[in-house]
């Protein structure tokens, strides 16, 4: 049977068979909707927690062409990371230097009425690891660039897709650059993009093609600390699942787009810097299509 994609938002490989029904499917490790308007912005040297909330809801699945099937498909997925975050105030190439660490918690629900399958829970998923971050300065810029890695510590159970681990690593590139339109720096557009690659997904011999994201943003400062804008994403799998144990169409590669709304606010006490963010998903192939709602809270210590 064709390959159908589950996007767990962290979560996990799906192989199921119930009354004569297969799925089969892999997605990358970086969950989308994490930015968006000035996300190519990064903060003053100092010491900061990132708090993320991100809620993704699909109740239809597209296929290789975009056409809407299995109507009976729910699925409801909530992450939960804290990202620690240190830019040292030490430079690298004139750049300033920091890393990061992100432990992501997430509840999953799906089903899928015609194939007898229903599974829930909660589980640790595969930490991020990010070494290397630099951050550029210009009046009119921003320059963010990372190098940073999955590793799978999480929990992974093949024949259960609300585990949240993968099972795999995953290696990521990073680099995007926030532009301001006026001295003032009140208007700004925001790009930035994601590479990931994956090694051999364990106890089989299935290797996931590799995946190009892009986080968009144009938001308007109205006040101090107060931003007001849209954003999306644009994913792209660009090389083609491989291995042996690869049973579904190695040439269908999915993709997703998303727009919405995203306000920004900065509270003075207690330092407390919060985004929400809603996006719509369209042009999806191969994968469901849904909503995702993030809100994003950063301490400032």
């Amino acid at each position: 049977m064709k390959k159908i994609l589950l996007l767990l938002l962290f979560g996990g490989f799906l192989s199921v068979q119930a009354n004569g029904f297969a799925w089969a499917g892999e997605t990358g490790h970086y969950p989308l909707a994490s930015k968006g308007i000035l996300g190519s912005s990064l903060p003053p040297p100092g010491y900061y927690l990132e708090m993320f909330h991100i809620f993704y809801r699909a109740d239809t699945v597209r296929n290789r062409h975009s056409r809407r099937v299995h109507n009976d498909f729910k699925l409801r997925s909530f992450a939960y990371a804290h990202k620690f975050i240190h830019i040292t105030g030490k430079k690298l190439l004139g750049a300033d230097y920091g890393w990061a660490i992100l432990v992501p918690l997430v509840y999953t629900d799906v089903q899928a009425g015609r194939a007898g399958l229903h599974d829930s829970g909660f589980s640790l998923g595969d930490i991020f690891l990010e070494p290397i971050i630099l951050g550029w300065h210009g009046p009119r810029y921003d320059i963010a660039f990372s190098l940073s890695a999955f590793a799978p510590v999480g929990k992974y159970d093949r024949k259960r897709p609300s585990t949240a681990g993968k099972g795999f690593w995953s290696f990521m590139f990073t680099i995007g650059a926030t532009v301001y339109f006026d001295d003032a720096k009140t208007w700004h557009l925001s790009v930035l993009t994601r590479t990931e690659t994956h090694t051999r997904k364990r106890h089989t011999d299935i290797r996931p093609g590799n995946n190009f994201s892009l986080e968009w943003g144009l938001g308007k400062r109205l006040l101090p600390g107060f931003d007001l804008g849209i954003s999306g994403y644009c994913q792209w799998q660009f090389t083609r699942d491989s291995g042996s144990d690869v049973t579904w169409d190695r040439d269908t590669r999915d993709r997703a787009f998303s727009v919405g709304p995203e306000v920004h606010y900065l509270f003075k006490k207690p330092k407390l810097h919060c985004i929400l963010r809603a996006q719509k998903e369209f042009g999806v192939v191969d994968r469901p299509s849904g909503l995702v709602f993030a809100l994003v809270a950063t301490k400032l210590f």
